[in-house]
């Protein structure tokens, strides 16, 4: 699910690949008719790989050969001598467009990136699994769910690279914590409690991790 690729888009896109393989970025965007958004939305996410030299270029070539308003497809010219020496997107770049454009990094996870800035009390979601009840943890990752199902809890579903961290939040520590609890990234100091066969983490204290500007959104309320 690539951000701004609606039906049309799409339909568009099959009908010219039936018709042959696409050569350039140029050759897609001729025979596709896509408008500059979708384009780019592909570039980020990574569709375009392997007949582009890197995104970061093509991204600039886009900008380059999108004529808006323009409906009579555009004659091939070069675009060679309007290209600047870019660097290279960085892997750190590379996921976090990928999480804007998609909502997922296929070749990893946003927590896999952050977990060497972390501190080393951080507990991992696959290290919960061995915690006894009552355990005092530290955990981080990226909020997937928010759910107030009309009980006096609130759950907080965070995601790191190894699985789920299903928080629970009483009412006076929601009430304290709510706005800090929007943000895409947190982390939680909170005990384990076992019941049933599962587990949650009971919260205390909650804080946002600043890692970088636009962020992928955390998810909406259920």
């Amino acid at each position: 699910n690539v951000k701004g690729l609606g039906k049309a888009s799409v339909d568009s896109i099959i009908k010219a690949r039936c018709a042959g393989r696409f050569h350039s970025l140029p050759d897609v965007m001729r025979r596709t008719g896509l408008q500059r958004g979708p384009i780019e939305s592909l570039i980020t996410a990574g569709a375009f790989d392997s007949i582009i030299s890197d995104r970061r270029s093509a991204l600039w070539q886009t900008g380059l050969l999108y004529q808006p308003g323009v409906t009579q497809k555009t004659l091939p010219f070069s675009t060679d001598q309007d290209m600047p020496q870019l660097p290279l997107m960085t892997d750190w770049e590379t996921m976090l467009n990928e999480y804007r454009t998609m909502g997922i990094h296929p070749n990893s996870h946003f927590m896999a990136y952050m977990r060497e800035n972390l501190s080393d009390n951080i507990t991992s979601s696959r290290d919960l699994a061995h915690l006894k009840d009552g355990t005092k943890v530290t955990v981080a990752g990226l909020v997937i769910r928010r759910q107030h199902p009309g009980a006096s809890a609130v759950f907080v579903t965070l995601e790191d690279e190894f699985g789920h961290i299903p928080l629970i939040l009483w009412p006076h520590v929601f009430n304290k914590f709510q706005l800090v609890i929007r943000e895409a990234v947190l982390q939680v100091v909170g005990f384990i409690s076992r019941r049933g066969g599962g587990f949650n983490v009971v919260v205390h204290h909650v804080e946002s991790v600043l890692v970088a500007d636009n962020l992928p959104p955390s998810k909406n309320w259920q």
